[in-house]
């Protein structure tokens, strides 16, 4: 591949970007920043340059007069000798193909001839010189979040149909203006801000400052949260419009098949994703004729040219990122009630989870990376720091729990002595205090079930349970969250169709409306966390309208 040595001047008002693959080491280089009035001069591969920014904003000029450090050997001026002298006779110079890490310096020494006296005869031949020229029609667009505020990575809780389309969820501030005025979100297009109207995007991942992709991705239209986002694409908070963009959901898959779940899931707060698409700029070679004035040899030995050897190109293997898990002691033998697996005392059975805590809602796994759910059976088990009882599903699901306290024991009534009868004062059966409920989920529908409660953290995890989520049809469930939730308190509503939903907070509506199947449903306003002290009453039912 040819070089090019370019001096560009940024002509125009407006910063612009600009991509080229440098001529050293054949690395592209994306959305290089020139600033209006700033000059650069670049080494890159022919052809290579393309820019974002107003049409004819970059002046672009050819300054290949040298490459890689070799100027071209000039053309000798003939002359002419009376006597024999020994003339040099000048051989075409070679400039070695560049190649990566490679400055090449060495060319072919001309050798001193006898020939006899001879007028040169100059012929003229023709020259092409390529002088790049910038054809207009550049359309490019960016969304860079750097300094990931919350990642949320993908379970049940946020894909309905997780085993098909596992995806996670990353955010940069709580909007778009809080994550601009915050300084990690930075959204650039040009001519065109709608993600529909680009296909094969380039993402890449930055996770603990190592940058890793680019991997090609496509673009859908289905929001964020409770969604399944196919496999090989992205959605936004913000439909299309990559001016509004402050949270992206990704596939663990992308569009070529590759599985990037363990590099996907091993993002955290501070980490970053960047999605671009141009859409080209042509570099086209214009011919300029020039005249050279080239002396008619006479027979001279030719020196052979030693090749130089191209040397092999080292690859730098790709560091592998951290993968984070946690693992939990659990009795090894599932029993029919919760009150069996309160008395187990064995505990060798290690299962593994992505959360910290065991709880409601996770997904237990039998092996460290979390690819096989354990199969509870919907048996009873007991782990050995909770308290808990946990009924665990054939998907390793935990759907109900059970605290394992013993009941306070009755104070005994005395035994009265031989036939001496002593009037005997009933003592009261002491009964277990119940926490008071301040969540009620009530399901009137015939055509959906409410499946879960989370927030932006996890599974909000409910005690005094008077049944186990979902809620099915003609269901009523009531449960006690004792602890203050995080941002986005959400109620997850599948199933097939259009339902009416009223959130009461409070003895207070806050929501009564209408939505088709499937739907996720905020119970606070601003998205502000659940108190202990708010009480919280859902009911769905059918919509006839």
């Amino acid at each position: 591949m040819a070089t090019q040595k370019l001096l560009i001047r940024n002509v125009s008002s407006n910063t612009i970007l600009f991509n080229y693959q440098n001529s050293s080491d054949n690395i592209w280089y994306y959305q290089i920043v020139i600033q209006p009035g700033q000059e650069r001069t670049l080494w890159c591969v022919e052809n290579t340059l393309s820019y974002s920014g107003p049409t004819n904003g970059l002046l672009v000029t050819n300054k290949t007069t040298t490459v890689c450090g070799i100027t071209p050997t000039p053309t000798p001026t003939p002359t002419v000798t009376p006597t024999v002298t020994p003339t040099v006779t000048p051989t075409a110079s070679v400039t070695p193909t560049v190649t990566p890490t490679v400055t090449p310096t060495e060319s072919v020494t001309p050798t001193p001839t006898e020939t006899t006296p001879e007028t040169p005869t100059p012929t003229p031949t023709e020259t092409v010189t390529p002088t790049p020229t910038l054809t207009p029609g550049l359309e490019c667009i960016t969304f860079s979040g750097n300094g990931a505020t919350t990642v949320t990575q993908g379970s049940p809780i946020f894909n309905p149909d997780f085993s098909n389309f596992p995806s996670t969820l990353i955010y940069f501030g709580s909007s778009y203006a809080n994550g601009t005025s915050l300084g990690i979100i930075n959204s650039s297009f040009i001519v065109d801000n709608d993600f529909t109207n680009y296909t094969d995007f380039e993402v890449t991942f930055t996770i603990t400052g190592t940058t890793y992709g680019p991997y090609r991705y496509q673009f859908t239209n289905v929001g964020i949260g409770f969604v399944n986002v196919p496999q090989g694409s992205f959605s936004t908070n913000a439909n299309n419009n990559v001016g509004s963009t402050y949270a992206i959901q990704v596939s663990f898959f992308d569009s070529d098949g590759t599985d990037l779940t363990s590099l996907i899931q091993s993002m955290s707060e501070g980490d970053g994703i960047e999605i671009h698409k141009c859409k080209g700029i042509e570099i086209t070679p214009t011919p300029t004729p020039t005249s050279t004035i080239t002396p008619t040899p006479t027979e001279t030995e030719i020196i052979p040219e030693t090749p130089t050897p191209t040397p092999t190109e080292t690859v730098t293997p790709t560091p592998t990122p951290t993968f984070v898990f946690y693992s939990f002691n659990l009795n090894s033998t599932g029993q029919t009630t919760a009150i069996l697996a309160c008395a187990e005392i064995v505990f060798d059975n290690i299962l593994y989870s992505s959360s910290p805590i065991i709880g409601l809602g996770q997904i237990l796994y039998t092996d460290s990376l979390l690819t096989t759910p354990f199969n509870g059976g919907s048996l009873w088990f007991i782990d050995d720091s909770s308290g808990f009882a946990w009924q665990i599903n054939g998907s390793g699901q935990i759907i109900s729990s059970d605290d394992c306290s013993p009941a306070p024991t009755p104070t005994p009534t005395p035994t009265p002595t031989e036939t001496e009868v002593v009037p005997v004062t009933p003592t009261p059966t002491p009964t277990t205090s119940s926490l008071p409920i301040n969540v009620t989920f009530i399901n009137n529908s015939t055509i959906a079930s409410i499946d879960s409660f989370y927030d932006i953290d996890g599974i909000i995890t409910l005690t005094n349970l008077s049944g186990s989520l979902p809620v099915t049809s003609g269901q009523t469930l009531t449960g006690y969250h004792s602890l203050v939730t995080g941002n986005q308190p959400t109620v997850a509503v599948t199933g097939t169709g259009s339902i009416v939903y009223d959130v009461n907070l409070n003895g207070s509506t806050l929501i009564n409306t209408n939505s088709t199947l499937n739907v996720s449903i905020v119970v606070t306003s601003g998205s502000v966390p659940l108190q202990v002290s708010d009480i919280l009453i859902v009911t769905i039912s059918d919509y006839n309208p």
